[in-house]
């Protein structure tokens, strides 16, 4: 149509939708915030608006340049969510609370920041890729890790070890799905039998050192004052005999998942990235890396 036509017939619709409000004595949303004067009017109609492309797209346009082209299509569903967190999140509070940061004049009584991390990633990946949440969820961990270690002031050590151990869970059991999900018949697993004896065999050999340690002993309970350091002083094996015992047998065990072919073909870029940043880390922890100071505000 022209678009005189449109404009009119955008006035109609806009005019019909008031009487329609008004027949049925229902408020509508528009009337909750000019009613009161607010000094965010322009803010709040804005918004508004904002939020009814996604549908109005879906609904009404049709042309082929947009409507059969998938990027923009599935660019156009996630558009609003990305205006709430850069609004809401970003510009209302002055910061991005970032999964990692454990600062602790920024901690509330109620912080869902993994929610809202998780939640996003999850959509975007939904619209996109699977491999964005992959990669953003995968090594999360590990930056916990060098972050934590390297500052040792100002941390709140409880946020820590349950992220720490959310997080690192997420990583483990997206990498090992996919790995045993490459498994569809008896000849792949007879064919990768060693390397799956190998990874039970690190994997045990990681999880009774960390028994060893204990839970705040792994999270560097030591480092941060949290744990004796002499009464938790563990000399039994495999502690003396292998340097950084659950380090190494993890990277033995990553290591080894590459021997499936077809997992690596898949997923080759995965392990690589998982054994860079735990060797990072071993480095650090071996020259005991770390700047004893106050976070910077």
């Amino acid at each position: 149509m022209k678009l005189l036509y449109n404009i009119l017939f955008f006035i109609l619709g806009y005019l019909a939708q008031d009487l329609s409000h008004y027949m049925t004595n229902e408020s509508t949303y528009q009337s909750s915030y000019i009613s009161q004067n607010s000094q965010n009017l322009i803010k709040h109609f804005t918004e508004h608006t904002y939020y009814l492309l996604p549908l109005i797209i879906t609904s009404s346009i049709k042309y082929e340049t947009f409507y059969y082209n998938i990027f923009l299509y599935k660019l156009s569903g996630i558009l609003p969510m990305i205006f709430v967190y850069t609004t809401d999140y970003l510009i209302s509070k002055g910061h991005i609370v970032y999964p990692w940061d454990f600062r602790e004049y920024k901690i509330i009584k109620k912080n869902y920041s993994n929610i809202y991390y998780i939640a996003s990633l999850f959509i975007i990946s939904y619209f996109t890729d699977y491999k964005i949440f992959l990669i953003s969820t995968s090594f999360i961990h590990y930056i916990q890790y060098i972050y934590v270690y390297y500052y040792r002031s100002s941390i709140d050590y409880n946020k820590f070890k349950r992220d720490v151990i959310f997080y690192k869970f997420l990583s483990l059991a997206q990498l090992y799905s996919l790995y045993i999900s490459t498994f569809t018949s008896f000849s792949c697993f007879y064919n990768n039998l060693l390397s799956i004896i190998i990874i039970i065999s690190s994997n045990i050999l990681s999880g009774y050192s960390a028994y060893l340690l204990g839970i705040d002993g792994c999270y560097f309970g030591i480092e941060l004052g949290y744990v004796n350091k002499n009464k938790n002083y563990v000399s039994k094996f495999p502690y003396g005999y292998i340097p950084h015992p659950m380090i190494l047998s993890q990277c033995i065990a990553l290591y080894s998942m590459n021997n499936n072919l077809l997992f690596y073909n898949n997923w080759p870029f995965l392990i690589y990235f998982h054994i860079l940043f735990y060797i990072i880390h071993m480095i650090q922890e071996h020259f005991d890396i770390y700047k004893f100071n106050k976070l910077p505000i």
